[in-house]
């Protein structure tokens, strides 16, 4: 079912080309308002999924998908740029590497999706504040900046994939699927 915060996730998935273009062509202003309108999207389909009474299985898919997709995209265009290092692009992908194949066996297993958590939006917001301030890397302030964000997203991915696995196991438990 499309519902008002469907559509608001599924647009994310639409402004991932204009912000890979002003991101190639260093358009950072561009990139910045497109940023902005992900993050809204992001904060407003939750808002009214829960307002409305409109939680969908389609919802529970495609809002951490939309994330992950942007996220990624961004990810993959800074780390061509080498606006951040080989190990933090490669920490970001794995986890949500990690974190979709650990859903679609869930989703299988009990054909029901798992609902983002709190810990999983908090840590999405902190790579993001990371990624936008890697846009300014030129700077040493931001470099300072954002070496030490890198350091705490990656704490937070961890701590955000471990409650993913804890949620994960709890709901295959709840179901009586085997392991």
């Amino acid at each position: 079912m499309m519902t008002i915060s469907n559509l608001l996730s599924s647009s994310r998935f639409v402004l991932v080309l204009p912000s890979v273009y002003f991101l190639w062509t260093h358009q950072i202003t561009l990139l910045l308002v497109t940023i902005v309108i992900a993050a809204l999207t992001d904060i407003f389909d939750g808002f009214f999924a829960r307002k409305r009474n409109e939680i969908t299985e389609l919802g529970k898919i495609i809002d951490p998908l939309a994330d992950k997709v942007y996220v990624g995209a961004m990810t993959i265009g800074l780390y061509v740029l080498e606006y951040i290092p080989l190990w933090f692009f490669c920490v970001i992908l794995g986890r949500d590497i990690v974190i979709l194949l650990g859903s679609y066996y869930v989703t299988k297993k009990t054909n029901k999706t798992l609902m983002s958590n709190y810990i999983g939006k908090a840590t999405v917001i902190l790579i993001s504040i990371t990624l936008i301030v890697s846009l300014f890397h030129e700077h040493s302030i931001a470099n300072t900046i954002g070496m030490y964000l890198q350091i705490l997203s990656t704490i937070a991915m961890l701590i955000s994939l471990i409650s993913y696995g804890k949620s994960s196991v709890s709901f295959l438990k709840e179901s009586r699927i085997n392991l």
